[in-house]
């Protein structure tokens, strides 16, 4: 157990080495050093924190839940395959998992059990692991969009690398270190697909699959609006780049896709969504001493209508700075207060509406509003939201740091 968790270290160590070597060469070296740094460092204060604040929770949940599927497998290591992909029907097994209805639960601890036998069951090193997973998905979408977008380098750094909850809540072992490589990873590759104009190349397209699947497989709702976006971006590049620049055409195309998307899963169709969201609020807001309450909202849609702009600066700013109730909620609304400032000097930018006629700027928005304003709803607890909005935070970041740092735009 002690050669497996030194062999671990070693070879995050060298992973790490190779994954900033080459930057080096060129003026962010520092600058992915010290991201990793901080990313692994995260993944530390992750488990430090639900250890000594919250007394246990989620990932050490998902540690118990891999613990036990790992010392299934060591038991039964014939069977691996078999443990790994049917889990819940193995009568002697499902009897000890906490996630045996829980699939996306259960597959993520599925993935931490490979982890415990690869660091010889020490949560810190797969810790260590899933933060580096995490970078590595991170830095290659940076890479990828400061390579088609030259200009936006800075706020591309500043959102996905230093932006402190999101760096927090992507590292260690939550289901959100994995979930957001695979969504950075997918954006990422089809950025590269569209930059190099390879629309054939086996590889990238493999890739893109293989990281909606997994985004899928952890986070369905990141990946039911990501899937719109990414189709819309591949249009956009291929077909349609005179008609993406009209606001009520790349509107009309991202309905279209949710709507093929929602054929994917039963919580997605149109009659189910409003009814999951209301019911997730209900459990949500029951017995919550952060909960978030909204006007007379009982489920029907024009409960919803006249809830959503609350939602959507819910999903943004919120909690604010004068409502949080514990150290960790001061930091996370100290870091929406800068947001908001920025956000209200962005306003007063003489050329913002000409955001409006870039497309892929417009992807953003829709993806962004659309997911802040759902999970606001499902969500009504700050601890619980602020975690959950890693999935749109950074990029809502990003355009505002764009917006703020394009000097074309100021007003004169």
């Amino acid at each position: 157990m002690v050669f497996l968790s030194i062999l671990s270290i070693l070879i995050i160590l060298l992973i790490g080495f190779v994954a900033v070597k080459n930057s080096f060469k060129s003026k962010n070296g520092v600058v992915h050093l010290s991201a990793l740094t901080l990313k692994i460092g995260a993944g530390i204060c992750l488990g430090l924190v639900y250890t000594y604040y919250y007394n246990g929770g989620d990932t050490f949940l998902y540690w118990h839940e891999g613990q036990t599927l790992a010392n299934f497998i060591m038991k039964n290591p014939s069977n691996l395959l078999n443990i790994l992909m049917n889990s819940a029907d193995i009568p002697s097994l499902a009897d000890q998992l906490i996630f045996v209805d829980q699939p996306r639960a259960l597959f993520f601890s599925k993935i931490v059990s490979v982890f415990y036998l690869l660091t010889g069951g020490n949560y810190w090193i797969t810790g260590a692991f899933f933060s580096l997973i995490n970078f590595l998905g991170v830095k290659f979408f940076v890479e990828e969009l400061t390579k088609k977008f030259h200009a936006i380098n800075k706020p591309a750094i500043i959102a996905f690398y230093f932006l402190p909850t999101f760096v927090f809540w992507t590292s260690g072992l939550l289901k959100e270190s994995l979930a957001i490589a695979a969504l950075t990873i997918a954006v990422g590759a089809v950025l590269k697909i569209t930059r190099t104009e390879k629309y054939f190349q086996l590889m990238n397209w493999g890739l893109v699959l293989l990281s909606i699947l997994l985004l899928w497989k952890l986070k369905y709702f990141y990946a039911a609006l990501a899937i719109p976006s990414l189709i819309i971006i591949i249009l956009f590049e291929t077909i349609g780049k005179k008609r993406a620049k009209n606001p009520g055409f790349v509107l009309a195309i991202f309905i279209s896709m949710i709507l093929i998307v929602s054929t994917f899963h039963y919580n997605f169709k149109i009659s189910r969504v409003l009814g999951i969201v209301y019911e997730n609020y209900v459990i949500g807001i029951k017995g919550s001493q952060n909960g978030i309450e909204y006007y007379q909202f009982d489920g029907s849609i024009f409960s919803f209508l006249i809830n959503t702009p609350s939602a959507l600066m819910t999903g943004l700013f919120r909690p604010a700075i004068f409502e949080f109730s514990s150290l960790l909620q001061f930091l996370v609304a100290f870091e929406n207060l800068i947001i908001f400032i920025g956000f209200i000097l962005l306003l007063r930018k003489a050329k913002l509406k000409t955001l409006f006629h870039n497309p892929y700027v417009l992807i953003s928005m829709i993806y962004i509003f659309t997911l802040s304003i759902l999970l606001a709803f499902s969500t009504p607890n700050f601890g619980t939201l602020s975690r959950y909005k890693v999935g749109y935070w950074p990029f809502f970041v990003l355009l505002l740091l764009i917006g703020l740092l394009d000097k074309k735009a100021e007003a004169k």
